[in-house]
């Protein structure tokens, strides 16, 4: 069986950037470490692509390294979606205007 593609979306990719950057400041190498493990991550996730739970419809939260990230992402058809990635340590709204889910 053919495993689904994954997407970034451009806001998702900009989250990707921006977490690895703020690691990277903090802690030399940190930033490749998140890297490889968003990777695995996401391979274990194109293998099963509803694992996470459910965030809000259609969303699904993939809680990332120590648990204090989460990788927001759409099953859509054989793609999977990646919207955002982020911090869980803050304000949800936040991530939840982002997601479209308020406006």
């Amino acid at each position: 069986m053919k495993r689904p593609e994954l997407i970034w979306t451009a806001d998702g990719e900009a989250d990707l950037r921006k977490l690895y950057n703020w690691m990277e400041e903090h802690s030399e190498q940190a930033g490749d470490h998140f890297i490889v493990v968003v990777d695995s991550a996401l391979e274990l996730l194109r293998s099963f692509p509803e694992m996470a739970p459910m965030y809000e419809p259609p969303f699904r939260r993939l809680l990332i390294g120590k648990r204090d990230i989460g990788l927001f992402y759409a099953v859509e058809g054989r793609r999977i979606v990646v919207h955002a990635i982020a911090f869980l340590n803050g304000d949800s709204s936040q991530i939840q205007r982002r997601l479209g889910l308020w406006s």
